[in-house]
């Protein structure tokens, strides 16, 4: 039963691996802190996956955690690129984060 639970629950979180898809199909230009609400889920999925594979000594749940950590870590770089080109010297500062608002 452990066993079963531990292998459903990192099936289950590929789900956002859809959050991918849904940037790519609804591009928004710019920064956004939002963002790394994307990479976030992203980096746990793989880590779970590797963590499954150990545990329950499936090879193929460790290779799906390598090649998602590296998916996750690609996103991870454009995310902290967008973050760095907004922060470049003589640059001026927006009052507020696109896509923040107030309340």
């Amino acid at each position: 039963m452990l066993g079963a639970v531990t292998l459903a629950l990192p099936v289950l979180s590929l789900g956002f691996y859809a959050l991918i898809g849904a940037e790519v199909i609804r591009f928004r230009p710019g920064y956004n802190v939002r963002r790394w609400a994307t990479v976030f889920p992203l980096g746990m999925t793989s880590v779970a996956a590797l963590s499954t594979g150990a545990g329950l000594s499936l090879s193929w749940a460790r290779t799906l955690g390598r090649e998602l950590l590296v998916v996750a870590i690609v996103v991870w770089l454009l995310v902290a690129a967008e973050l760095a080109a907004t922060r470049r010297p003589g640059r001026t500062e927006p009052t507020q984060l696109t896509g923040a608002s107030d309340p």
